[in-house]
């Protein structure tokens, strides 16, 4: 979405690879070890389920008829910003995924607590770097709260 293009021949070559190492981890998995299969299908889909639920958030937000009556002017969000955000909402979800998992014993959801903290802890690094990269434009000296925050 940053590069704003409706079409994305990258997206088309993850979404095939993806798809062909599922059918490998299942080929290679059922017959004698079926949890191995279920955790990566957990930690592909749980991941998946959260960010679309962030989307399905930030649809509502800013759909037009919310927008035209309690949202006015314009509104930006430092890519810093938006990425913390994103990085304590996956939290969340690998939180709500651990417990699933401590309830249950679901290696499905143990999937989904690692995808999902794999992902927090990349959205939080790289909101730092983007903090780093935005101090560094500005000109202005940064502290440490600055770039940790």
């Amino acid at each position: 979405m940053n590069a704003e293009k409706y079409f994305s021949p990258r997206f088309l070559l993850f979404l095939v690879l993806t798809s062909t190492l599922i059918a490998v981890y299942w080929a290679l998995s059922m017959p004698t070890y079926p949890a191995y299969y279920t955790f990566v299908l957990g930690a592909v889909l749980s991941s998946e389920l959260a960010v679309h639920v962030r989307h399905f958030g930030n649809l509502f937000l800013f759909s037009t008829k919310l927008t035209a009556d309690h949202i006015s002017g314009r509104i930006e969000y430092a890519r810093p910003l938006m990425l913390r955000m994103s990085s304590v909402q996956l939290l969340g979800f690998a939180i709500l995924f651990a417990v699933s998992f401590a309830v249950t014993g679901s290696w499905f959801a143990a999937g989904g607590m690692f995808s999902c903290s794999v992902l927090t802890a990349k959205h939080w690094l790289l909101a730092r770097r983007a903090s780093v990269k935005r101090l560094a434009a500005s000109g202005k000296p940064a502290s440490d709260n600055q770039v940790l925050a």
